[in-house]
């Protein structure tokens, strides 16, 4: 989570859908009287503070296709936790079983990365959006799967800086589309516990990016009602804060803490993780821009087209390696005079 004051901004972190990317990328503008979890959900700000408030920031977030946002749930917890469970078998496991079921096969059960093998978005990104009366209370949808177009249009609204997102915590294992690793039971589980959003947002098995959908701001001031979900009457959905409510969420509390010191150490330790990030983008641009330079060098039956398409992207990413390069110039000094 990024709440930023100037200008008014909450970026809202659902996992595995570029959030880390973004949060780096956003980090400047943090306000640090916020506290910075990741994954504190929108709802908790929505409850603290007045509507006038809350309606103040706008508010933004990223949706991902459901079907690639569980395989690559499941790749990134199933490595950090060191269970040993095939990817159908935790689909079935965490809508057919419960988390005790599969404590004898991880390193060490009570650790915490255990336990968000089993929970985390185990239930529609949607919900992440809303209140309890099924109200939307996002203003701007982002698309993973068109990250880049959206970022640019976000920070051509909010007059940020650019948005430069080098891929992070990435776990493709190869060129494959996410649906090949499913069974059709799995696909089944999908398609009903996820329903929403792919109705929502235009997603399907059959391919990655979306048809349609609540991009942009097409959902801003309306409700899950206005789109043919409908709750019951004397129904609230269960989202947000326990029912004990919110502890130390929205104030970060410096107790006897120098403020400053605080800032200038996060400051730091930022910055760092920045520019092992956009180091790590940079050199995955020389080798995308390298691979391409190979295929037009040794590949003899290439068309016109295809040769036109590849020197566009390599004239593409090389105009993004600059970007790069000069960001982590800026960076390496912004460190010198800390």
């Amino acid at each position: 989570m990024i709440i930023s004051t100037n200008p008014k901004f909450i970026f809202l972190h659902i996992p595995k859908t570029a959030g880390t990317s973004m949060e780096e990328a956003l980090y400047d503008y943090h306000n640090y009287d916020y506290v910075d979890d990741p994954h504190i959900e929108l709802t908790h700000y929505y409850d603290y503070m007045s509507k006038d408030e809350f309606n103040s920031f706008y508010k933004f977030t990223v949706i991902r296709n459901p079907f690639n946002l569980l395989y690559s749930t499941w790749n990134y917890y199933v490595t950090n936790s060191n269970v040993d469970i095939e990817f159908n078998e935790w689909m079935k496991w965490r809508y057919d079983g419960s988390i005790s079921d599969m404590e004898h096969r991880a390193e060490d059960y009570r650790d915490g990365s255990f336990r968000l093998l089993f929970f985390i978005n185990r239930y529609p990104q949607t919900f992440w959006t809303v209140n309890r009366h099924g109200e939307f209370i996002i203003d701007r949808f982002l698309c993973f799967e068109n990250i880049d177009k959206d970022t640019k249009e976000l920070s051509d609204k909010l007059g940020l800086e650019e948005i430069l997102l080098p891929k992070t915590n990435v776990n493709r294992p190869n060129d494959n589309r996410y649906i090949e690793y499913y069974n059709e039971e799995s696909i089944e589980i999908v398609k009903k516990v996820f329903k929403i959003d792919l109705e929502l947002f235009g997603y399907s098995e059959f391919q990655d990016e979306p048809v349609g959908g609540l991009w942009g701001e097409n959902a801003r001031g309306k409700k899950l009602s206005d789109f043919g979900f409908v709750i019951p009457e004397g129904v609230t959905l269960n989202v947000g804060p326990l029912p004990y409510g919110n502890h130390d969420i929205i104030n970060r509390y410096f107790d006897n803490q120098n403020k400053e010191e605080v800032i200038k150490s996060e400051s730091i330790y930022r910055t760092h993780r920045r520019l092992e990030t956009l180091n790590l983008g940079l050199e995955n641009i020389k080798s995308h821009i390298s691979f391409l330079n190979t295929e037009l060098e040794e590949r003899h039956d290439l068309t016109n087209e295809e040769i036109s398409e590849i020197m566009r992207k390599v004239l593409d990413l090389t105009e993004r390696e600059l970007v790069y390069s000069r960001k982590i110039i800026e960076l390496n000094k912004k460190l010198e005079d800390f």
